[in-house]
């Protein structure tokens, strides 16, 4: 009775399957932060330079319109 149940315990492959896809969930979290990371920063620099550029703009249309 022992011998069968360690052998159905050695045969069963759910605990496995349950561990890979636990690996993968994990390291596809993983991949989706570092993206998130980079690409935030990289949204932060483009929204940035596009303010700048613009307050530039608005700031040269107005020192034109004030001179005589």
């Amino acid at each position: 009775m022992l011998t069968a149940m360690f052998l159905r315990f050695l045969s069963d492959t759910r605990g496995a399957m349950v561990a890979e896809y636990a690996l993968v969930l994990a390291l596809t979290f993983g991949c989706f932060a570092c993206a998130a990371l980079y690409l935030g920063d990289k949204a932060t620099a483009a929204i940035r330079h596009v303010a700048e550029t613009i307050t530039d703009e608005v700031v040269s249309i107005a020192r034109e319109a004030a001179q005589p």
